[in-house]
């Protein structure tokens, strides 16, 4: 992060990159182009992984992020999983189907 120097806080500053419009070479970093993947092809590919048909894997861990290994810092529940239980692999012993 910059910071102005104390005794020009609240002046005007240099003007903001691309006169405050994307840049072009901002628009080719964010550019998304068309020939994605079909639902099709994604859904026979999740249904190839052993999954439930049409939805896909479930995330190794539980979570993405991991999130379900957090574990709560303070209270009852300190040094417990905050999300024990809750998730689906959690809930299902790791098998992807109910």
């Amino acid at each position: 992060m910059t910071r102005k120097p104390d005794d020009v806080v609240g002046s005007r500053g240099a003007p903001a990159a691309g006169g405050g419009h994307q840049t072009p070479e901002q628009d080719a970093i964010t550019r998304q182009e068309p020939g994605g993947r079909t639902e099709q092809s994604r859904n026979a590919e999740w249904s190839e992984a052993g999954g439930t048909p049409g939805r896909p894997p479930v995330s190794v861990g539980g979570s993405s992020g991991g999130h379900s290994d957090q574990k709560a810092a303070d209270g009852p529940r300190e040094g417990e999983k905050t999300a024990a239980g809750h998730y689906r692999t959690e809930q299902t012993g790791g098998k992807v189907d109910w």
